[in-house]
């Protein structure tokens, strides 16, 4: 159910905001995602998680990291517009 409040939260910011507030809203997601890899690596070196499971956690967070980048250089584009 968080899941739901945090993405209904990011569809209303993402409508009432402008396309440069919503390309840093974005980045700051970005660094966030920067954050999680570094917990993942620190998680592996202190035998938190195995090493295939931050593997696997990594591959998405690295999906996720190329899905906020190529959204952010779209709304810095011409061509797209809230």
């Amino acid at each position: 159910m968080g899941g739901t409040i945090m993405w209904a939260q990011a569809v209303q910011f993402m409508w009432a905001t402008s396309s440069k507030e919503f390309a840093r809203f974005l980045n700051i997601a970005y660094a966030s995602a920067c954050e999680v890899e570094c917990l993942l690596i620190l998680s592996q070196d202190l035998q938190i998680i195995s090493q295939e499971s931050g593997q696997t956690l990594a591959s998405i967070v690295e999906e996720i990291k190329k899905m906020l980048f190529a959204f952010v250089l779209k709304l810095k584009s011409d061509d797209w517009r809230l």
